[in-house]
């Protein structure tokens, strides 16, 4: 019987003989149980995908464990976690703000998951995208310069992505295409080119 039942004190414990190298463990094991022991450590919440990661690698090493001197298998099947897991925000939403310093910004809230799309398609053309473009760690959002981005393009990612596209965002996007069509001259023609002969 262990002198803790909670996950947290049992996968420290585990990690500890890890680090003296009385358990040895495999390469792919090593980075992620540092990882998650770095996050109990400092007091982050854990998803509730990193705990079940935790229990696999204890599951992994029980025996080896074991064999150190550290047996846990017979309460591994009812560990508890001392702390609620954290839940992803997986909002998608778009809309323009007014900052204290009179900058209009367009900022959208997304899941990291969407990163890599929102680079390739929006920031991909920016070479100086860090200044136009900033993650705002307070607010959660991703701040761009008003004034440096497609606003079309920006919502054409906005539904590919099912973005809850605020009102704020819609007026802008309005005027913009609105400001395009007056703004081409009358001799421009939106038909396909023909030359008479």
């Amino acid at each position: 019987m262990l002198n803790s039942v909670f996950a947290e004190d049992v996968f420290s414990k585990f990690c500890l003989l890890v680090d003296t190298g009385m358990v040895s463990v495999q390469n792919q094991d090593f980075m992620p149980i540092n990882s998650f022991h770095s996050k109990i450590l400092d007091g982050s919440q854990l998803t509730k995908n990193q705990a079940n990661y935790i229990i696999k690698l204890l599951e992994k090493y029980k025996n080896l464990s074991a064999a150190a001197g550290f047996d846990y298998r017979n309460d591994l099947p009812n560990l508890q976690w001392k702390d609620s897991f954290r839940v992803l925000d997986l909002t998608k939403k778009i809309y323009v703000e007014k900052r204290d310093n009179g900058r209009l910004e367009i900022c959208l809230k997304f899941p990291y998951q969407l990163k890599k799309e929102f680079d390739e398609e929006i920031n991909v053309n920016l070479s100086n995208s860090n200044r136009v473009s900033h993650w705002d760690h307070e607010e959660k959002v991703r701040r761009l310069s008003f004034y440096e981005f497609n606003l079309i393009s920006l919502y054409e990612f906005a539904c590919r992505h099912n973005f809850e596209i605020d009102e704020s965002f819609m007026r802008v996007v309005r005027a913009a295409a609105t400001f395009t069509i007056f703004s081409a001259s009358p001799s421009t023609s939106l038909a396909p080119n023909s030359r008479s002969v």
